[in-house]
């Protein structure tokens, strides 16, 4: 559970960061809670399903992923679905700028 120390811990966290920096750490944390809250509905307490599934390759191990899962089950509504693929693209965006300029004519 997120008590204020790490909302603070966050917050701090931005406020250190250049822009892209902030979008990759706000996509992070997004990844990481989203998928805290997809473990939540595993029937098995199991530590090495649990990294099989949301680590390395495995098939929950990205931010696409999750989201689809969570809105294919209902766990968020299409609302949530878009923002969260807002996030995505913007995060992509950050990680890779060097994309929106093949998208620029010449």
């Amino acid at each position: 559970m997120v008590g204020m120390d790490d909302y603070q811990q966050v917050v701090a966290s931005f406020h250190s960061e250049s822009d892209r920096g902030a979008a990759l750490l706000a996509a992070s944390i997004v990844e990481t809670y989203l998928g805290q809250y997809l473990r939540q509905f595993m029937k098995v307490e199991d530590n090495e399903v649990s990294k099989h599934l949301f680590e390395g390759v495995g098939p929950l191990s990205s931010l696409s992923s999750r989201h689809e899962v969570a809105y294919a089950f209902g766990w968020i509504n299409v609302m949530q679905r878009s923002d969260l693929r807002y996030i995505r693209e913007i995060r992509n965006f950050a990680h890779h700028p060097w994309r929106a300029l093949t998208r620029v004519p010449l």
